[in-house]
């Protein structure tokens, strides 16, 4: 895997970046040696030495934009996290349920390598906060018992996925996706019944 490091940024005119598109950079080369050193090394082992040099930086440079190897685990989380709920926060997944868990389920794979490290490092309880109440943006719900019928269908639709990841990711993404609609929406239906 190839890092890209703070030392060899450039602009597209070949001068120095601004201080914004330095932090920024800056941010993106230490996610870079984050995720890499997590794949490579269990997370408590990773020293934030180790990590600055593997990104190209500086120690006060990672503290100019962190203070602690917890909050880069954290800031990726949230940026995965943010993804997903992009893909699942479109009012026409309400009538296309399909579409939500295939764009769920692109987005996991595109983030597959990250999403695993969180789960070795064991914070994918980071990732998950992130994601919150996806259904409930869909489908508002009326009463306490619905509300808890929402929570565990997306609780699982979670293990399936992160069962999906961590056995490699054999079925298709369309074929995941229509899963989840005969599993998870199944559930659904009957809530609606309900209300």
């Amino acid at each position: 895997m190839k890092i890209t490091t703070q030392k060899n940024k450039k602009t597209p005119s070949g001068g120095r970046l601004s201080n914004n598109d330095s932090n920024s950079f800056t941010r993106e080369c230490i996610h870079g040696a984050m995720i890499y050193l997590a794949q490579n090394k269990p997370f408590d082992k990773i020293t934030i030495t180790e990590l600055a040099k593997k990104a190209g930086v500086s120690r006060t440079a990672f503290y100019r934009n962190y203070t602690s190897k917890e909050d880069v685990l954290q800031e990726i989380a949230n940026n995965i996290g943010e993804r997903l709920w992009d893909a699942a926060d479109k009012l026409e997944y309400a009538t296309d349920p399909y579409r939500l868990y295939f764009e769920c389920f692109y987005w996991l794979e595109k983030f597959a390598p990250t999403i695993k490290m969180l789960i070795k490092a064991d914070l994918v309880a980071l990732f998950t906060v992130k994601i919150g109440s996806f259904l409930e943006e869909i489908h508002p719900v009326s009463s306490v018992e619905n509300h808890y019928t929402l929570l565990a269908l997306e609780g699982a639709f979670l293990k399936i996925a992160l069962n999906w990841l961590n056995d490699g990711m054999k079925e298709t993404k369309e074929y995941m996706a229509d899963l989840c609609v005969r599993i998870i929406n199944k559930g659904e239906r009957e809530l609606t019944t309900i209300q």
